[in-house]
């Protein structure tokens, strides 16, 4: 099932996908760590909070993308004499 007949920036129609158990595929992929929410060009005002959670809750188990993930930590620049 595809939800919506909102049009983007440049025209293209935008879709949500839902399956047919009533998930919504792209918090699937996101919370499965297939992919990063994406807000380049906007957010979206339906379903943004969702992939925010989603993407905060696969970062945080390390899954997908998000294993094995080196934390930098930032050293402070030394000041030259």
């Amino acid at each position: 099932m595809r939800e919506g007949r909102e049009k983007g920036k440049y025209g293209r129609y935008l879709f949500h996908v839902i399956l047919p158990d009533g998930s919504n595929f792209a918090e699937r992929m996101i919370r499965r760590g297939y992919s990063r929410y994406f807000t380049k060009y906007g957010k979206s005002a339906r379903y943004g909070r969702l992939y925010e959670q989603a993407e905060f809750l696969a970062r945080r188990e390390g899954c997908g993308i998000w294993k094995n993930r080196v934390k930098v930590q930032r050293q402070p620049l030394k000041a030259e004499h």
